[in-house]
């Protein structure tokens, strides 16, 4: 990694994919975050936050999340949510209000 007053400079192949992502969520700010909402084929209900969430489209008017593949102790593993997805075909996108703002940050993995 290079540096000068203005400018930081580096090689993404030479950071690791944890560290990646950090940067990347860490330089996209205000970053909005939602609730994303599905059930498993069993019935279990499941809500998890998501960071990688945005508007796709204003026509048709489209949300879009990004579900990646685990990392760190992750690795190897697949989101519940994209599991239940895949299986349901469906999933709601919930907006966040204010009122639970602090619940949705103590919802985030660390």
């Amino acid at each position: 990694m290079m540096s000068d007053r203005d400018t930081i400079t580096f090689h993404t192949n030479e950071i690791s994919e944890f560290h990646m992502y950090k940067l990347m969520i860490g330089s996209v700010i205000p970053r909005p975050i939602a609730w994303v909402s599905t059930i498993s084929k069993g019935g279990v209900l499941n809500l998890a936050p998501f960071s990688f969430f945005t508007i796709a489209s204003r026509q048709p008017p489209t949300l879009m999340i990004s579900i990646g593949p685990g990392v760190e102790e992750r690795k190897g593993t697949e989101k519940d949510t994209l599991t239940n997805i895949r299986e349901a075909k469906e999933f709601v996108i919930n907006m966040v209000s204010r009122p639970l703002g602090e619940a949705m940050i103590r919802s985030l993995p660390t």
